[in-house]
């Protein structure tokens, strides 16, 4: 018995001895491992800031599109820059040195056109290099450039044959989509919000026949909740305009279109009768500072931009317009039946207002 005993402890003795080891080992292989191999690096974002970014395309052995380059172009442009400038690179990030200013060449998959003040495509010359390391303007000349721009004021869109609608600012979509044949017939340039903003600062130059199409409120047939009758004439004829959208009555997501921007008719002030001492009295007028604050703030976090502001029912102050400044808005519309042009205040810029009765002929009128 006892020497049963004595074997038992003997065999737990050396079970326990041989475990121990194990932990002993892996313990020095893990530690081993851990100070040996290498560790997954980990990319940063470059300390460096450009001050501004070109861009680079997919590079091939043959390119007849604009979307790539060829290999000996990249050469050329490579050693171009090389033989000119110092390279810096950092955290795969590519920068031409200028000075003491820095020039990020990016080259991704994916273009985000606003992100890049250049893109380098197949028709790009040394020449163009050196000008867009110099940071001139290579837009397109315009010989004929625009010195007024007619923005056109919308509202309700309804189908007189299957519809109604009594407003004198309801218009049939027979009557919008012979506007906008006209536009497309006739070359005109329907400008996106950033367009007409970067005209109004003086930024770029645009053609004598460019236009601004501007929606209001967001009401009948201008979503897909509520007849849906805007987007698809936009999208037929690939005509951009923008919606000025009361965010506290509709949703954005109802609006969404390559073709459409939205920007701000405020959250809830398109209220009327609100003000007994003024004329027509929109809540706009009658509220204070902080007030109207708040209330665009609600809108700029809904719609998630500040660019521009349309005034309720075409009424403004002072006081209004100091908050817009406030808030960094850069345009705001009014009505006024006339053209736009630089010379009018940012935040004070003239519509013509489309009724259910505009011909077709005073519409060629206002554009004209």
């Amino acid at each position: 018995m006892k020497q049963n005993l004595k074997l038992i402890i003997l065999m737990l003795s050396i079970i326990i001895l041989v475990m121990v080891s194990n932990l002993a080992i892996d313990k020095y292989f893990d530690e081993s491992l851990e100070v040996n191999s290498p560790k997954e690096e980990i990319l940063e974002k470059p300390t460096i800031e450009p001050i501004y970014k070109i861009y680079l395309p997919e590079i091939k052995t043959t390119c007849t599109t604009d979307d790539c380059i060829t290999e000996k172009m990249y050469d050329d442009i490579y050693q171009y820059i090389n033989d000119k400038y110092q390279i810096e690179e950092q955290d795969n990030h590519t920068f031409i040195v200028k000075g003491d200013e820095h020039i990020e060449l990016v080259h991704s998959e994916k273009v985000d056109a606003g992100e890049y003040r250049y893109v380098i495509d197949n028709n790009t010359t040394i020449t163009n290099i050196q000008e867009m390391i110099d940071g001139k303007d290579l837009s397109p000349k315009i010989d004929d450039p625009a010195t007024e721009i007619a923005v056109l004021n919308y509202h309700f869109f309804y189908d007189k044959r299957t519809e109604s609608c009594d407003e004198s600012i309801c218009l049939d979509i027979k009557n919008f989509e012979k506007q906008l044949k006209y536009l497309k017939d006739n070359d005109y340039k329907t400008l996106t919000m950033e367009e007409f903003r970067a005209w109004m600062y003086g930024e770029i130059e645009l053609p004598k026949k460019s236009v601004l199409i501007t929606v209001d409120d967001g009401a009948m047939g201008t979503g897909r909740h509520n007849g849906n009758k805007l987007i698809p004439l936009l999208e037929k004829y690939e005509m951009h305009a923008t919606l000025f959208l009361i965010t506290a009555w509709w949703d954005k997501e109802n609006y969404v279109s390559p073709y459409l921007d939205i920007e701000s008719h405020s959250n809830n002030l398109h209220v009327d009768g609100v003000c007994n001492n003024k004329d027509r009295g929109a809540k706009l007028l009658c509220s204070d500072k902080e007030k109207i604050k708040k209330d665009l703030t609600k809108s700029i976090k809904k719609l998630g931009n500040n660019t521009a502001f349309c005034f309720p029912y075409y009424l403004y102050d002072d006081k209004s317009i100091e908050v817009l400044k406030e808030l960094d808005f850069k345009l705001a519309f009014i009505g006024g039946n006339k053209k736009a042009s630089r010379q009018n205040n940012e935040y004070l810029i003239p519509r013509y207002i489309i009724y259910s009765d505009t011909s077709l002929n005073s519409f060629i009128d206002m554009i004209s």
